[in-house]
């Protein structure tokens, strides 16, 4: 996927800062994707995929985005070694275009 320049400045902050709330664990944590749009914004389907590249499960209680969209994680939250979560605008959304259930809804917005 091809991010446009502008794009970029604002998603690396997100990263950073996101890698920095991560302490021990930001190895295993990362932002896998990023799907925004771009005005005119008229679909409801910006989502945050975030991926465990380490070997066993993170409990991710309590994390939470606070720059770009606000959305902290509940209690109990994990991801498995080598799994994925995505953070949604609209869970229904993104149920329905892509088949994938999401945790949400966040706050604010992505800029594209």
């Amino acid at each position: 996927m091809h991010i446009p320049p502008k794009t970029v400045r604002p998603v690396t902050f997100l990263i950073l800062y996101f890698c920095a709330l991560l302490g021990n664990s930001a190895a295993q944590i990362v932002i896998n994707e990023i799907h925004y749009n771009s005005e005119p914004n008229t679909a409801a389907n910006e989502f945050v995929e975030i991926h465990n590249s380490g070997s066993s499960a993170v409990d991710i209680s309590g994390w939470f985005f606070s720059r770009g969209i606000n959305y902290t994680f509940t209690e109990g939250t994990e991801i498995q070694a080598g799994g994925y979560l995505v953070i949604a605008e609209r869970t229904d959304s993104i149920l329905e275009e892509f088949g994938v259930t999401a945790l949400g809804p966040f706050t604010a917005g992505l800029a594209g």
